[in-house]
């Protein structure tokens, strides 16, 4: 039996990361700002990593906006993000900054769900349209109420 490869790109380019950056600086929190920077500087230091996923929750879910955390809850999320692979975190930032798929994707023969949040900041629904534009075998779904990675 042939086994398949499966690859997940949110991004069909850097430009909408340059854009992400953007929307951070007009919306985001001061906090936000600062986490979003690290996250595409490919700077951050493992206890950074672990506030990212606080201070950043409310851009990734939908349900989480306006949401305050306990202290306990955040400590969960903390210990979570304890375990988080930091350097590939990192490693990726640099390559966040140049790559280009556009081109590529119609080369993605098997048929692709792609899926993509409204308000989503990193990944906006302009990129999860163009990207279903580019596969020739796609269908694409916008979530309303789901702003980040609709498999979670």
């Amino acid at each position: 039996m042939k086994k398949l490869k499966q690859d997940l790109v949110v991004l069909p380019s850097h430009f909408f990361g340059e854009e992400a950056l953007v929307k951070i600086e007009e919306t985001g929190t001061d906090e936000q700002k600062r986490m979003a920077k690290l996250l595409f500087e490919g700077t951050m230091v493992k206890q950074q990593m672990a506030e990212f996923s606080i201070v950043m929750e409310p851009l990734y879910f939908y349900s989480s906006r306006g949401k305050v955390r306990t202290e306990a809850e955040k400590e969960i999320m903390r210990e979570k993000k304890s375990n988080f692979n930091l350097k590939a975190a990192n490693v990726g930032a640099k390559f966040l900054k140049t790559f280009n798929l556009v081109d590529q994707q119609n080369q993605i023969t098997c048929p692709t769900l792609v899926a993509g949040g409204r308000h989503e900041w990193i990944t906006p629904a302009e990129a999860s349209i163009l990207i279903a534009e580019k596969i020739p075998d796609s269908e694409l779904t916008i979530f309303e109420k789901k702003l980040s990675l609709s498999f979670h």
